[in-house]
C-alpha cells in the first residue's frame, strides 16, 4: 500500500500546479504604457463557446469521514462559504483587504481588487456543478462518478461530534477568495453551547495533493481534477483516504496570452463555436507554453486546440518563468492565470 500511495502521489504532483501564482518579479519594467501581457481570450469563454458548457476549476472536498460523522458542519461550512464567496463579489474592496491579512496568503490588495472580475470566483454546489464537472473531467480524461459527489444536509440532525476539531486547508492564490470573508470563522451548533474547533491554514499549491492522500486536511480547496483521482484512487483501492466534492468556487482564472501581434483577440471572431473554433485554429502549427501541462490548463487548452483541429505544441512552463518572459519583452504565447496577469501588467507600468 506504501508504496501504491507513493508512486500516485508522484504521478499526481505534475497535475496541481495551476493556482499558485503570485507577485511579478524584480526586472526593470518597460517604459510602454502598452500591457506587457495581451489576452486573446478567457479559457472559460472559448470553453463555453465550444462545449456549451462552464468551466469548473477548483471546489471544496470533503473527507468523506467526515461528511459522515459530522454533517450538520459541512453543510455549515458550505453555507459559510457560500456567503463568503458573495460578499467576495458584492464589497470586493473590503474582502480584498481582509484577504491581505491572511497569515500566509501573497496577494495583495491592490492586484485583488484589479483582476478581481477575471477571477470568475463563484459559488455553485455539487449538485448544481455536477453536469459541468462531469464534463469537464470527461474531456480531460478523468472518471467522475456519482459518488464523488458529496450530499449536503442543511437540516442534518447529527452536527459533529463534541469537542471535535477540525482542520481547512487552501492552496495560496486564487483559491482563497471564495473563503476570505469566512476565514477564521468558528462554528457552532444551533442551540448547543461548545464551538468546534476549526483550524485554517493556507498552504503551497504543491502541497494540496499531499494533505489529502495523508488525510491530513478535513476540508480541503482543490483543483477538480485532483480531488476526483484521489477519490478514483481510494474506489480503486490506491488511496487511503476519500474525498468528496461539496462545492465549486472557482470557474476559470486562465487566459489565452500573448505579447505578439500575429494573433487575434477571440472577439475579433464571430461568436458562438465556430467563431471559437476559427480563433483557436489561428495557432495551429506554433507552440504554446502553459502553466499545469497536466493539470487542468494544460489539459483543456490541448482539448480546445483538438476540436479545432490545430497541431499546436503544448509546452509546460513554469508560472515564473512565462511572468519573467513578459516582464522581459522576450516572445511568448502562453496558457496564463490571474492575477498573475493583473500584476504583471501593474509591474511592468510602474
Amino acid at each position: 500500500m506504501k508504496k501504491t500511495l507513493i508512486a500516485l502521489a508522484l504521478a499526481f504532483v505534475l497535475a496541481v500546479s495551476v493556482f499558485a501564482i503570485s507577485a511579478c518579479g524584480k526586472e526593470q519594467p518597460s517604459d510602454t504604457d502598452k500591457d506587457a501581457v495581451t489576452v486573446l481570450a478567457s479559457v472559460s469563454d472559448v470553453y463555453k463557446d465550444v462545449t456549451g458548457k462552464d468551466f469548473p476549476m477548483a471546489g471544496l472536498f470533503v473527507r468523506a469521514d467526515v461528511l459522515e460523522e459530522a454533517p450538520g458542519l459541512v453543510a455549515d461550512v458550505d453555507a459559510s462559504i457560500k456567503a463568503s464567496a458573495e460578499a467576495f463579489n458584492d464589497s470586493t474592496s473590503a474582502v480584498a483587504a481582509k484577504a491581505e491579512k491572511i497569515n500566509g496568503f501573497s496577494l495583495k490588495a491592490k492586484v485583488i481588487e484589479s483582476a478581481a472580475s477575471k477571477m470568475n470566483v463563484g459559488y455553485k454546489s455539487a449538485a448544481d456543478s455536477k453536469s459541468d464537472v462531469v464534463t469537464l473531467l470527461g474531456n480531460i480524461g478523468t472518471a467522475a462518478p456519482d459518488d464523488l459527489f458529496a450530499t449536503v444536509t442543511e437540516s442534518a440532525s447529527t452536527y459533529a461530534p463534541s469537542d471535535a476539531s477540525y482542520t481547512l486547508r487552501a492552496p495560496d492564490g486564487a483559491p482563497v477568495l471564495a473563503l476570505a470573508d469566512m476565514w477564521g470563522n468558528s462554528f457552532t451548533q444551533e442551540g448547543a453551547d461548545s464551538t468546534v474547533n476549526m483550524s485554517y491554514s493556507v498552504i503551497a499549491e504543491s502541497n494540496v495533493l499531499q494533505n489529502m492522500t495523508s488525510g491530513e486536511a478535513d476540508f480541503i480547496v482543490a483543483p477538480i481534477n485532483v480531488g476526483a483521482n484521489v477519490h478514483n484512487g481510494f474506489k480503486g483501492d490506491k488511496m487511503q483516504y476519500d474525498y468528496k466534492l461539496v462545492n465549486v468556487t472557482s470557474w476559470g482564472v486562465v487566459y489565452f496570452t500573448t505579447n505578439n501581434d500575429k494573433y487575434s483577440p477571440r472577439d475579433e471572431f464571430a461568436e458562438g463555436r465556430e467563431g471559437a473554433l476559427e480563433f483557436l485554429k489561428q495557432f495551429d502549427g506554433d507552440t504554446v507554453s502553459t502553466i499545469g501541462l497536466a493539470a487542468i490548463p494544460g489539459k483543456t487548452a490541448e482539448y480546445l486546440f483538438k476540436q479545432a483541429g490545430a497541431n499546436v505544441t503544448l509546452s509546460g512552463s513554469d508560472a515564473t518563468v512565462i511572468q519573467q518572459s513578459y516582464v522581459k519583452g522576450d516572445s511568448m504565447t502562453a496558457v496564463f492565470a490571474e492575477p498573475a496577469i493583473t500584476a504583471t501588467n501593474i509591474a511592468t507600468k510602474k
